[in-house]
């Protein structure tokens, strides 16, 4: 049965590194290789493909500098102590790791997974960007996963009773933030304008925008939207710590699968190597990436809430009687104008008035204006 020639192929790896007694050199791996040579000329299949992955990873140990008898007996060692759980997780179906076994379910489960992490890619660039955006890549890729990483996989993320959740709470995240933007991987850029140093010599048309030029900061940018936050504070930090535990665990999860597996592309006649440690390290990384712009947008909020408190006070600053600080303050003001819908002529009225100052250089008297025009519009 396969499953017995699966424990034997690790018994013959088990017989062949008790000859460490021979004095094998850490530093000299082809000795190490030429002992379980006779695993993978005897066996087939799944154990052949075991075998042979075990000597890609004594050579990665090799050249790492690792101790690799220590590492093997160790690895060892782990194998005999969870055999019990692993012949459980494979048995149990049709066939080995077959309909009905615990391995066939999380299988197909992890599939499922996949498939829904790559259904967000248009709301999160980030999941594109991580190799995770075609399903039916993932999805083969984790149909040639040999049960013993599986069954690692399925070790680690038992941790996590919820991680089947991730896809749908990453979709609630975004409905929570309610901002497209705020997942982009685009900075806000800067305007073409013509720099500021030129615009406060320059006569422009009547209104405040023509004295002011466009938003030409990323601050000023990012601010112009009028963009307030639309979340619940405390369920997003409790998603944020569930997010957290799901990146260990992943990262977790990526060190059980093999390096790589060669997978036939249709049409091509050709294997391709797929990373099989890249799906779960991407998973990993995407959700990293998800909420560390989260965070950058939260923090962008925070610049802009702190212009506007100022504003809203007053504040006599050194930095807003500058033509920079005359600029921050205005397009806080334009902002909140734009985010109640652009329509405050009273408010329109006295950032006129503020341009106009501004135009003349007179940077405190177009601040207090500015001041005035959140005062109307608030």
């Amino acid at each position: 049965m396969k499953s017995m020639r699966y424990i034997l192929a690790l018994c013959l790896v088990a017989s062949a590194l008790e000859a460490r007694a021979d004095g094998w050199l850490d530093s000299d791996i082809s000795d190490i290789l030429s002992k379980v040579k006779s695993i993978y000329n005897e066996v087939s299949g799944d154990v052949s493909d075991t075998a042979q992955d075990f000597k890609r990873q004594l050579t990665s140990l090799q050249q790492k500098g690792a101790s690799v008898k220590e590492t093997v007996e160790d690895s060892l060692d782990l194998v005999q102590h969870r055999r019990t759980p692993f012949l459980d997780f494979v048995n149990g179906g049709s066939v080995r790791c077959g309909q009905g076994s615990a391995c066939a379910q999380f299988r197909a489960a992890l599939e499922d997974f996949v498939l829904d992490v790559a259904d967000l890619k248009t709301r999160f660039p980030q999941i594109e960007k991580h190799g995770l955006g075609d399903g039916t890549i993932l999805v083969d890729v984790i149909e040639h996963l040999p049960p013993l990483a599986l069954f690692g996989i399925h070790e680690a993320l038992q941790r996590v009773p919820d991680w089947q959740d991730v896809p749908q709470n990453l979709a609630d995240l975004y409905d929570e933030i309610d901002d497209p933007d705020a997942f982009s991987l685009e900075l806000p850029a800067p305007s073409a304008a013509t720099p500021a140093s030129a615009m406060t010599r320059i006569a422009g048309p009547a209104g405040g925008q023509g004295a002011f030029g466009a938003a030409g900061t990323k601050t000023d940018v990012f601010c112009s939207k009028g963009k307030q936050p639309k979340w619940d504070t405390v369920r997003l930090n409790r998603l944020k710590a569930f997010f957290a535990l799901i990146k260990g665990i992943f990262d977790t999860a990526s060190e059980y699968a093999p390096d790589w597996y060669p997978v036939t592309v249709a049409g091509e006649g050709a294997a391709v190597p797929i990373p099989l440690k890249g799906v779960f390290k991407g998973v990993a990384d995407a959700v990293d990436s998800i909420v560390a712009t989260v965070d950058a947008h939260r923090a962008n909020l925070g610049v802009c809430k702190q212009i506007e408190t100022d504003v809203a006070q007053c504040t006599k600053l050194l930095e807003y009687r500058t033509p920079a600080g005359n600029k921050k303050a205005y397009w806080v003001v334009k902002g909140i104008i734009h985010a109640q819908g652009d329509f405050s002529p009273a408010a329109d009225a006295l950032l006129t008035e503020a341009g106009g100052f501004h135009r003349r250089f007179l940077w405190q008297q177009a601040y207090q204006k500015i001041c005035d025009a959140y005062a109307a519009v608030t």
